[in-house]
């Protein structure tokens, strides 16, 4: 189940989380099963990150840090992946139909 304390840090944006994730290095976001939906998430930090199950369908994602994060059975359908550092990310299992992955980062991606 997501931090519903990190969720809400989410949705106030940008810098808010940024600024949160600088503050606290050693936390790992969870956001397991959250509705992040058409959210905009660009150039947010969710590096390391536990989205195993999260909705993230027509999100934007475009220039996130997603190094190492855990995208297990993520709904990423027709998402903005643009420039996306997916780095040593774990996707088996996720539904990316649709979605954006130009000039995406995918080193070591399991997909």
């Amino acid at each position: 189940m997501a931090d519903q304390e990190q969720i809400a840090l989410l949705k106030q944006g940008r810098e808010v989380w940024n600024d949160w994730r600088q503050e606290h290095p050693e936390s790992q976001p969870s956001l397991r099963e959250a509705d992040l939906s058409e959210m905009d998430l660009q150039s947010m930090n969710l590096a390391g990150a536990d989205l195993n199950f999260a909705d993230l369908h027509h999100a934007n994602l475009s220039e996130a840090n997603l190094r190492h994060a855990i995208l297990h059975a993520t709904n990423l359908q027709e998402a903005n992946l643009q420039r996306t550092d997916l780095t040593e990310a774990a996707c088996t299992g996720s539904d990316m139909s649709g979605a954006d992955l130009r000039r995406a980062l995918l080193r070591k991606a399991k997909l």
